[in-house]
């Protein structure tokens, strides 16, 4: 059984928010989005916990999660758990939804949750019944604190990797009923003596229930000690190296030993004080969980996660005009293999950034990030990626587009015209694919090394002769440069473009810089707004 669906209304940031889940999930985004809330939802929901006050969003009166689960034909089959859903099926998926409602007497306390499916109220007992078939859902939360993360606890990365092993072998289950047994048995004839003496005391007492329960998970303490040959200490008095190492071999670990289809981790930055290396095991260890039919949904910041994930799983969660985080993620029937096969681009490329601006070669890359410098714009610190795309052979860019557009990034596409008219071009683009006008810019002149002023050149390559270099707009001036000059294309555009001033900037140019820019500063202020408005309405 996997998660193929959750929406959450009213958790902290996450106003509303559906997401789809893949066997393997990888949910992005900036700071303080919302995707450790992601994870928080499902512990809520599928550990049976209850929020805090401060969890539930600013004006609203409710928590509400909904889970869809996809059901395997095994599930489907069994006849115990298939009479308690049949009603309730839709095909192979199951819908179940928690509300948790403010104490309308006491707005400082949150009620029992209610839990509906298809709109009707599950009495608690048969929820019980139903919530056993569930996946197990074990959320590992980001390593603040290596010390309480390598110490044997319930709470701890190392308890909740190791006790679930642990508690699965057979000697382990019998020992803790044995224990179970004698506990109960010895409280019972304590309490039969403490019973007694209250029938003597008060007519209010008629039977004494006792009720124990032995958690192992939550008794066992244990720490862990390395000997490195010259002494033995505690692992959090080690360096990062082996403490890095460790929090690899913990999962690799549970990769190898886990047991178990109804399994679902949710991890949250797995790849936190990790180097490269150590980041590339843990994802393998972790995509091995999943070969085992268990789950694996976490958040990242990490290249390393993006750009080996299926594109297709990754969420991206960012807010919109209005300031609401929002998910975003690949439309399921997209076409994605174009971009795979033909453009030699990594996820990260276009999904860790605000905006895209799409340009043929290296040398645009290179010059026209100096040229916004000379704009007052920095292109990397305002979250535009200039993204190289190998040439105009290579203009199947647009599927690119089509991938933008459905994660909500702007972009925009800056191309030479060769010898073709600018104005043509750019309809036979905008006609032909998923472009917009106001993002398509095709130079007016060949192509960049067009727009070097001959007197830069001059006095930057003050011993060559530039008289020859014939500089009209369809002449091929970077050819003519590179006869002359015997260095690379981009090694040229950036001394020339270091020298040049604002007003030689091509207009083309200017304007897709400061396109970009707008449209990112309006997100910006929409959400910055938003913000504003949900403080004071707080105060």
């Amino acid at each position: 059984m996997l998660i193929s669906r959750v929406s959450i209304k009213g958790l902290k940031s996450l106003l509303y928010v559906s997401l789809k889940f893949e066997e393997f999930s990888v949910i992005i985004g900036k700071n303080d989005i919302g995707k450790s809330s992601t994870l928080r939802a499902l512990d809520i929901f599928l550990n049976d916990l209850k929020p805090s006050r401060e969890e539930i969003s600013h004006g609203e009166n409710k928590l509400e999660i909904s889970i869809t689960f996809k059901l395997t034909e095994e599930e489907l089959g069994n006849e115990e758990f298939y009479s308690l859903v049949k009603s309730y099926l839709d095909s192979d998926k199951l819908e179940v939804k928690k509300i948790i409602f403010l104490d309308t007497s006491d707005a400082t306390k949150l009620k029992t949750a209610e839990v509906y499916m298809k709109d009707d109220k599950l009495k608690t007992a048969d929820w019980k019944k139903i919530s056993s078939h569930l996946p197990q859902f074990i959320y590992v939360e980001s390593i603040r604190d290596i010390d309480k993360a390598t110490k044997l606890t319930s709470g701890s990365i190392l308890g909740k990797l190791v006790m679930p092993l642990v508690l699965k072998k057979k000697e382990v289950t019998d020992s803790v009923q044995k224990l179970k047994s004698i506990i109960s048995n010895n409280i019972g004839s304590i309490v039969e003596d403490i019973e007694g003496y209250l029938k003597e005391q008060t007519a209010d007492v008629h039977k004494l229930i006792p009720q124990s329960n032995v958690s192992i998970d939550k008794a066992v303490e244990m720490d862990l000690l390395v000997n490195d040959g010259f002494s033995t200490t505690s692992i959090s008095g080690k360096g990062s190296g082996i403490q890095s190492s460790l929090v690899v071999s913990l999962f690799r670990a549970y990769a190898k030993h886990h047991i178990g289809k109804n399994l679902i981790f949710g991890i949250e930055e797995p790849d936190a004080y990790l180097h490269v290396g150590a980041q590339r095991k843990i994802f393998h260890s972790l995509q091995s969980i999943t070969a085992n039919d268990g789950q694996v949904i976490l958040t990242t910041h990490s290249t390393v996660f993006i750009d080996r994930g299926n594109l297709k799983g990754i969420t991206l969660l960012k807010r919109n005009e209005y300031g609401k985080v929002t998910a975003k993620r690949i439309k399921q029937d997209r076409d994605i293999s174009i971009i795979q096969e033909n453009l030699e681009l990594r996820n990260s490329d276009w999904l860790q950034w605000d905006a895209i601006l799409m340009v043929e070669g290296g040398t645009e890359e290179t010059v026209i990030d100096i040229w916004a410098k000379k704009l007052g714009i920095n292109l990397d610190s305002i979250g535009i990626k200039i993204l190289v795309i190998s040439g105009k052979d290579k203009a199947l860019y647009f599927a690119n587009a089509k991938i933008l557009d459905d994660l909500g990034i702007p972009y925009a596409v800056l191309l030479d015209s060769d010898d073709k008219n600018p104005d043509e071009f750019a309809e036979y683009l905008i006609k032909n694919t998923n472009l917009k006008r106001e993002s398509c810019f095709i130079l007016d002149k060949r192509e960049i090394e067009n727009y070097y002023p001959k007197h830069v050149l001059q006095k930057v390559f003050h011993d060559k002769n530039f008289e020859s270099i014939s500089f009209g707009d369809k002449d091929d001036v970077k050819d003519q440069l590179l006869k002359i000059i015997k260095k690379s294309p981009e090694s040229i555009g950036r001394k020339v473009a270091l020298e040049m001033i604002e007003s030689e900037i091509p207009t083309k140019i200017k304007n897709a810089i400061r396109t970009l820019g707008d449209r990112i500063l309006e997100q910006s202020k929409s959400s910055i707004i938003q913000r504003q408005v949900a403080a004071t309405d707080e105060q």
